[in-house]
């Protein structure tokens, strides 16, 4: 079996400047392409994982209440309280992405966090994939989400979408799962060089150049966002798994994408409109 992991981004199928605000019309889109290209790939036995930021939704609340830093919440009643309000939040928008992603005709299956793993000091530790492995096993589309967890350390604490890639990749490498790519979908071209252009690939020798580079996310993020893609993407990258940071605002470019149509970095006669991350080359 083989897998191609996706995110899309919380700043791309919501409006972060605008608590619980969902774009819908990016995330029905999406929802077809995602299908045109399962479609299009070459032979059943790959498959693809999707996995969703909360964005305005689960981002917003958590700014609200005051979940931001890991926060230590054993003993406190409130505290936990409002945690779940994060979590109610983040399910939310999850509800509304699995929808979509049913009605443009994704067999779409909710891998639910909160549900199945458990966190120490932050980052999911353990948890029964034993669902999720059924699920693909049966031609579903496992879909996962930022989402709030029990946290052995801290009583609850939110787990990021890439926390929940990583997590996923150490477990399906164990398997001996190979992984093609793992495709970042957000709202800008990648990531921008100081004079506002894409740059077109990140490795060993412009990786730190490039983290520097990384603005602070417009609207409300309590996760990380860009930073942290790239950092994710990098310790992917050094283990064999070579990531696409894309512009899902460009119609069609997420179908090319999944297809493996961006191999020699152009789409549609033009550069790529986004950045690759590989630890070779």
């Amino acid at each position: 079996m083989e897998l191609i992991l996706v995110k899309w981004g919380g700043s791309l199928i919501t409006d972060k400047r605008r608590p619980g605000h969902a774009r819908q019309e990016v995330i029905d889109r999406l929802s077809r392409e995602l299908r045109e290209g399962q479609l299009g790939l070459s032979g059943e036995s790959t498959k693809i994982v999707l996995g969703h930021g909360s964005g305005s939704f689960g981002h917003a609340a958590a700014h609200r209440v005051g979940l931001t830093g890991r926060p230590d919440l054993r003993g406190d009643a409130e505290g936990l309280q409002s945690a779940m309000e994060v979590r109610v939040e983040a399910a939310r928008l999850h509800a509304l992405v699995t929808q979509s992603l049913i009605q443009a005709g994704n067999p779409a299956w909710t891998l639910s966090p909160s549900a199945t793993l458990i966190a120490k000091a932050g980052r999911p530790n353990r948890g029964d994939l034993t669902p999720f492995f059924a699920a693909l096993g049966h031609g579903l589309l496992p879909v996962t989400y930022g989402d709030v967890l029990v946290d052995s350390s801290l009583g609850a604490s939110i787990a990021s979408t890439e926390s929940l890639m990583r997590f996923l990749v150490s477990r399906l490498k164990r398997r001996g799962v190979v992984i093609r790519s793992l495709l970042w979908m957000g709202e800008t071209a990648g990531i921008y060089d100081r004079e506002g252009r894409t740059i077109p690939r990140i490795g060993r020798g412009n990786l730190r150049r490039a983290q520097k580079m990384i603005e602070a996310p417009a609207g409300i993020d309590v996760t990380g966002g860009m930073l942290l893609r790239l950092r994710t993407a990098w310790e992917l990258a050094r283990l064999g798994i070579d990531s696409w940071i894309l512009d899902g605002t460009v119609p069609g470019l997420f179908t090319a994408a999944l297809r493996g149509e961006l191999k020699g970095e152009t789409f549609q006669g033009k550069q790529v409109p986004g950045t690759r991350v590989i630890a070779h080359g």
